[in-house]
């Protein structure tokens, strides 16, 4: 979801950041990814 978003911006830290991240976590993140204009808003 996040690479079809925002392409290129989705490198390896961003990769290990999500795959660390725990089950609500990743739920508040993808509540972000749709209205975010930047990478950076999904994990603000």
């Amino acid at each position: 979801m996040l690479r079809h978003r925002f392409g290129s911006e989705v490198d390896l830290h961003i990769e290990q950041k999500v795959a660390a991240a725990s089950r609500e976590q990743l739920e508040v993140w993808v509540m972000r990814v749709r209205p975010a204009s930047a990478l950076a808003d999904v994990f603000a």
